[in-house]
């Protein structure tokens, strides 16, 4: 299990794609327990970051003191430049396929090739592909400087 300094135990955060799920992460041994939302007391409050539900189980991002942590079920690995690699690609005859690879220390951790994720909104054109793609922006940020800057999170701010 990844360490880093935090208070809060346990921390939770959104689910990406269903507004109606959360996921408890305990800070002190890394087990992770999704909850409907609607059985969370009202003044729970919410950690910086968002995961989604995959094939396997569940793969988020938060913030910590050390910056962003991805974690694919019980499997943490923190976001350090050069220590991670991320691939995607639009796939398929009508590029209506995509993948997405996660490399760390250069192992390959995970792949999945996925349909291209639909508008969650009636206009198209209010919405781009990264808001709606979770793993389009975890890719897209691997770069971001502020990405970084806003999922690394210290509680003395």
């Amino acid at each position: 299990m990844v360490s880093w300094e935090t208070s809060i135990r346990p921390i939770y955060i959104r689910n990406h794609d269903n507004a109606k799920m959360v996921c408890e992460i305990n800070t002190e041994t890394g087990g992770i327990i999704e909850r409907l939302r609607t059985d969370m007391p009202e003044t729970v409050k919410y950690w910086r970051g968002f995961y989604k539900n995959i094939d396997i189980g569940v793969m988020g991002i938060f913030a910590s003191s050390i910056g962003p942590i991805l974690f694919i079920n019980q499997n943490y690995y923190p976001l350090i430049k050069d220590e991670y690699n991320i691939e995607w690609m639009k796939k398929g005859g009508g590029l209506d396929k995509r993948e997405f690879t996660f490399y760390y220390k250069d192992k390959e951790i995970y792949r999945i090739e996925y349909d291209e994720v639909q508008c969650f909104y009636t206009n198209p054109y209010e919405e781009d592909e990264e808001f709606r793609d979770f793993f389009l922006w975890v890719y897209d940020n691997k770069t971001n400087e502020n990405f970084y800057n806003f999922y690394k999170y210290s509680e003395v701010n």
